[in-house]
């Protein structure tokens, strides 16, 4: 709504005789105090004085005069529902003055149809036709008739000839109104052609203001910034409001320009100079921010704004104040500073928490904070209420980021695919892509970043160098190849920079060594390495891996041996170096070697975790096949003491599997090493970490054989080995050969607890039995066949001569040759020995 026009009081005033031909001295005093309350805003001392004159008087002109003072206090304060009922209630309101407040009020309330019928008859009173005039040409900016409104400022103009300071009132309104529109040529064409900017007092001052803002927006700044320094070297001569802005005006400039310390002094003089609340607020906000510009003075800056803030709370610059000072401190890098100040916003103006810019703001303060979850939700309000479709895309956009920092990548890529501005839509369907790909949606994400390569825009290249990627992420090689050798086509649209051709060739050079074209490889490899000096031991290691693969081992051993020789001890590549080569030298059985490498893998401080462990475990299997057991003990041991490695024993995690394998091979050196009780305990922390099967399942065959071992001491520990060993049979995983190795465990465990003829039985079914049925010639079903390991087949014959020795004991020949046959027929290893003995048992039993 229109604000009460400064030129209204001035003109007001000028009404306001002194009123020396009255006798009543009480009301006159009282008229006098009510003037001057008048021109210093104390709308509401005004208001009362004048009722109070009015109250006290008999005469009709100085009540009249009173209550022109009372309608003015009441304008002032921004009450025109009271003007109206004030007019209404009295019964000698006629005349220009009064008709004019009412149509005033009628405006300020919005009610433009009844304002003009009131400015509709003519106005006697020179001073009030102008600012009737005036009036009607607001109401017709209101309505978006510039023309009328030019018409209407026009005539205020040609009204107000003989008096000066109106007339440049009435300019400066009529130019603020073309600015207002956009038009601050005309605006600056009016003041020029009005002859006001030459104006003395406060209206020129305001003229000059004015032409000095105007002059910066139509391209002259050094005019304007003359102007507003002479403004400001007028010191007191200047009128107050017209040198606070000035000086405020002047020092955004200054700052803006770099000129901090005199930006700050020329602010600090503004806020000397300011008397009235609307003009120390501004003052005070142009010095605070311009402390806040320096990050020295930043915190004496956002103690000034936030004390004026606290202070004018309603004025309307300290919303906006607030506001900048939450920004401010977001693009300062204060994230936390950012979040306090606009929580203060939104506590102290509550009409901003549907604000778009607010909630926008706040989410990118939630967002550096690491608040993710919370940024998500600014974002999708803001997107939501905002009516500007490049802020909704831009908020959308951030939206998706924030939930990809939360790690909810499916999600992400949903709202990235709601992106609809065209100027960003492609960034957006790209990164839709990439949050796909962290999904490990590879083929989805994969479409998309062919699609975008095929249309060439500007994420074309890495789209293509993507989309290869994710053909050999879902193994399919050839594509992978292909797709690469499109992205580095030289007759191409648009070009690889050279960050994304090396990355294109070592991407194509992995799916040439992936399709074992390794010479192929090499050469990508080699290329990568011209073009990119820095990745030249990266390539060299990637080329060792092609001439292992081509058959040249030993070439591949020593270009590895030379590469690692030559990189720094802070090089990334140590630890890929160390662990190739230790794997190497396990191949070869150089055992020592082979643990010197993972331990010097393990040592490798830019090492992660996961390889550090992994690193080790290999040690200890190493350590193992020497043997060396307790060399094996101490490198797990190791392992145990890895912060990860604890974390991995009790929830799932990629390390868990060497952790438990770490945790089974000690537990078994130490059953080697006869350390019974050590090894039980380490096995049955072992059977607790969540690592896949077939290692939990060696952990409990290795907690079993321990108490075996330990069951000449107790036999107790053998009936808990026998009890182990049977949980371990109802196992319907278990596979064919193990079942056969458990099975005899179990007849050997009968044995020492004294049940031969149960171990008997056992041997007999659940091993001899149980091999020949599953691989004898004979079968009519093929599918029944199994195929066991060297160790099955060794048990299979070995329970077959314990057998034959439990049934010669008893006087059976016959029976033991009978179990003996199976061996000869199954053709194991000791076939010829069974053979032999079934031969020794005809002769000395006498039967065929």
């Amino acid at each position: 709504m229109m604000k009460l026009s400064a030129s209204i009081a001035v003109l007001l005033l000028v009404l306001l005789p002194l009123a020396a031909a009255t006798n009543d001295v009480a009301a006159a005093e009282s008229l006098a105090v009510a003037r001057r309350a008048l021109g210093d805003e104390l709308w509401q001392i005004a208001r009362t004085k004048a009722v109070e004159a009015a109250a006290s008087t008999s005469d009709a002109a100085t009540r009249a005069l009173a209550r022109q003072v009372e309608l003015e206090s009441l304008a002032g304060a921004g009450k025109p529902a009271e003007i109206l009922a004030r007019l209404d209630a009295w019964t000698d309101a006629g005349g220009d003055v009064f008709r004019y407040w009412r149509a005033w009020s009628l405006a300020r309330l919005g009610r433009a149809a009844d304002a003009r019928a009131v400015l509709a008859a003519p106005f006697t009173d020179p001073v009030y036709e102008a600012l009737s005039l005036r009036l009607a040409a607001r109401l017709d900016v209101e309505a978006g008739d510039r023309a009328a409104a030019a018409a209407h400022f026009a005539r205020a103009s040609a009204a107000l000839a003989s008096n000066a300071v109106a007339r440049a009132e009435n300019a400066v309104e009529w130019a603020r109104t073309l600015d207002a529109a956009g038009m601050p040529a005309d605006a600056l064409d009016v003041l020029r052609k009005e002859g006001v900017v030459m104006a003395r007092g406060a209206a020129g001052d305001a003229a000059r203001l004015l032409e000095a803002r105007l002059l910066a927006k139509t391209g002259d700044g050094a005019n304007g910034v003359r102007l507003l320094e002479k403004l400001v070297a007028g010191g007191t001569n200047t009128e107050e409001r017209a040198y606070v802005l000035a000086a405020c005006d002047l020092s955004d400039l200054l700052l803006a320009g770099g000129s901090t310390n005199r930006a700050l002094q020329v602010a600090s003089n503004a806020v000397g100079r300011a008397s009235r609340p609307d003009l120390a607020c501004r003052a005070g906000y142009t010095l605070g921010f311009a402390l806040f510009a320096s990050p020295t003075n930043r915190a004496a800056g956002v103690a000034l704004v936030t004390d004026l803030v606290r202070r004018y709370p309603e004025n309307p610059q300290s919303g906006a104040a607030q506001l900048r000072l939450a920004d401010g401190l977001l693009a300062a890098g204060d994230a936390a500073g950012a979040v306090r100040e606009y929580d203060v916003l939104l506590q102290s103006y509550p009409s901003h928490a549907l604000d778009a810019h607010v909630l926008e703001g706040r989410g990118w303060a939630f967002l550096r904070l690491g608040r993710s979850a919370e940024a998500v939700g600014l974002f999708a309000r803001a997107a939501q209420v905002t009516t500007n479709d490049e802020v909704r895309a831009r908020c959308t956009f951030k939206q998706a980021e924030a939930l990809s920092a939360d790690g909810r990548h499916e999600e992400s890529a949903a709202v990235y695919a709601g992106v609809a501005l065209a100027g960003m839509k492609e960034q957006a369907r790209f990164r839709q892509a990439d949050e796909l790909s962290r999904a490990k949606q590879t083929a989805a994400a994969g479409e998309i970043f062919r699609a975008l390569f095929a249309e060439g825009g500007e994420t074309a290249v890495e789209a293509g160098v993507r989309a290869a990627a994710a053909e050999l992420t879902l193994g399919r090689v050839e594509q992978s190849v292909e797709a690469f050798s499109r992205v580095l086509d030289e007759k191409a649209a648009r070009k690889p920079t050279p960050e994304q051709r090396g990355r294109a060739l070592s991407g194509r050079g992995r799916a040439l060594y992936r399709a074992y074209r390794f010479a192929e490889a090499a050469r990508d490899f080699a290329e990568v390495a011209r073009l990119q000096p820095d990745r030249q031991a990266e390539m060299g290691f990637f080329g060792a891996l092609c001439l292992y693969g081509d058959g040249r081992e030993r070439e591949a051993y020593e270009l590895a041996r030379n590469l690692l020789a030559g990189l720094p001890e802070g090089s990334p590549l140590r630890g890929d170096l160390q662990m190739w080569l230790a794997k190497y030298d396990a191949g070869r059985r150089e055992w020592l070697a082979a643990i010197a490498g993972f331990e010097a893998c393990a040592a490798n401080t830019r090492v992660d975790d996961t390889q550090r462990i992994e690193a080790l475990v290999r040690a200890v299997r190493c350590a193992v096949s020497m043997p060396d057991y307790a060399k094996a003990v101490e490198l797990a041991a190791r392992v145990a003491t890895n912060a990860v490695a604890v974390a991995a024993m009790s929830e799932p995690r990629p390390e868990s599997a060497f952790v438990a394998e770490a945790m089974v091979l000690q537990g078994e050196a130490l059953i080697e090493l006869a350390r019974f009780d050590d090894a039980v305990m380490v096995l049955e922390r072992a059977c607790l970490v969540p690592a896949p099967p077939p290692i939990l399942r060696r952990a409990a065959i290795a907690q079993a054989d321990c108490l075996f071992a330990m069951g000449a001491d107790d036999a107790n520990r053998y009936r808990g080995a026998l009890a182990a060993y049977r949980t371990l049979l109802q196992d319907a995983d278990l596979s064919d050969s193990l079942r056969i190795s458990v099975a005899f465990k179990v007849g050997r465990t009968l044995e020492k607890l004294g049940l031969h003829d149960e171990a008997a039985a056992q041997y007999y079914d659940k091993v001899v039995e149980a091999y020949w049925n599953a691989v004898r010639p004979d079968a009519s079903d093929t599918k029944r066949r199994r195929w066991f390991d060297g160790n099955a087949r060794a048990l299979f014959a070995r329970a077959a001569f314990i057998l034959a020795d439990y049934h010669e004991a008893r006087g059976e020949p016959a029976a033991a040759a009978n179990v003996l046959s199976y061996v000869v027929a199954a053709r194991v290893p000791a076939a010829d020995e069974a053979a032999q003995r079934i031969a020794r048992l005809k002769e000395k039993g006498g039967f065929r």
